[in-house]
């Protein structure tokens, strides 16, 4: 993800910082969370997921299927469970 972040257009200081990140990662090999939520950023910022899509809007729904009979009348919850006399 690292090497892919650094293909896109980022600024000055952000490319420092993920240059950063590498040389940390030889060392350490293995980033912190907050590195790792910022690297997350900036990805979906220039390369969005499917999951973001869908909540944002911008991928259209398809054709709306009816409910089979079989899931229209299911329990609201589930059996309890028998308890035994031993």
């Amino acid at each position: 993800m690292l090497v892919k972040v650094l293909d896109y257009e980022l600024t000055d200081a952000q490319r420092e910082m993920f240059t950063d990140f590498q040389e940390y990662l030889r060392t350490h090999l293995v980033l912190s969370r907050k590195q790792r939520e910022v690297l997350k950023d900036v990805l979906e910022r220039h390369e969005p997921t499917y999951e973001n899509l869908v909540s944002e809007g911008k991928v259209p729904l398809g054709k709306p299927v009816p409910t089979p009979a079989v899931l229209q009348n299911l329990p609201k919850k589930p059996p309890t469970r028998r308890t035994t006399n031993t």
